[in-house]
């Protein structure tokens, strides 16, 4: 039986049979996994004639965390991986969120050039969201940031919508998906923190907590 994600990337990759596709990499290990996914389904089902384009923004007022060194340590492994697979080049974009803003605002600017620059040309839009912990026992209220959609109207109309491939799942599947497809490297480069601590993780933010509940692990230690 397919799971959920293979269903989605069948309906589009082979009943639609799409092509391009850009991914939202922001070095946390969702869309990590979401990258190594979406390549491998790619490579098993021999699908010819697909791109993707993996992009990431960088909040300039972090002080301490630059995080597409995670992004670019997470491209080159997925790179070196599927080397069958065309990854363009890893599209870094830089922004300064103010307090009350959200990432999507800074996002929509770059799809649309994307789509004027011709760059996309049907709804392919990648991200990792995923569900937040039902489990009880995680206490800390939901940041209000996760299982976003992002629609984008283009120069032709058409909506664009950011496809959550995995966001009927919570970072318990994603751990035990890490341990079925052996990516104990990978893990070591993705970041969750957003406390922009000098020293780490802040293991305070719902972000560290979450990827505890789930890991049992911090952003730098190893599975």
């Amino acid at each position: 039986m397919m799971e959920e994600y293979e269903k989605y990337l069948h309906e589009r990759l082979i009943n639609r049979k799409y092509k391009n596709a850009v991914l939202c990499l922001s070095g946390g290990t969702d869309s990590a996994l979401v990258f190594y996914l979406i390549c491998e389904y790619v490579v098993e089902n021999n699908i010819q004639g697909f791109q993707i384009t993996p992009i990431h923004g960088w909040d300039m007022r972090r002080v301490n965390a630059y995080s597409p060194t995670s992004a670019k340590k997470v491209y080159s492994y997925i790179k070196n991986k599927f080397p069958t697979v065309k990854i363009n080049d890893l599209y870094l974009f830089a922004y300064n969120k103010l307090d009350g803003e959200d990432k999507p605002k800074y996002h929509r600017p770059v799809y649309r050039l994307f789509e004027k620059e011709k760059m996309l040309d049907r709804d392919m839009m990648f991200s990792g969201s995923t569900l937040a912990p039902q489990d009880k026992s995680f206490k800390y209220k939901d940041p209000g940031s996760i299982n976003r959609k992002i629609g984008v109207k283009t120069r032709k109309g058409i909506l664009f919508q950011d496809t959550q491939i995995i966001s009927s799942y919570d970072k318990r599947w994603v751990r035990l998906m890490y341990e079925e497809k052996g990516l104990k490297e990978i893990f070591q480069y993705t970041v969750s923190c957003i406390g922009d601590e000098p020293n780490g993780p802040c293991k305070s933010c719902w972000w560290c907590h979450e990827k505890y509940w789930a890991f049992g692990r911090y952003d730098g230690e190893s599975l």
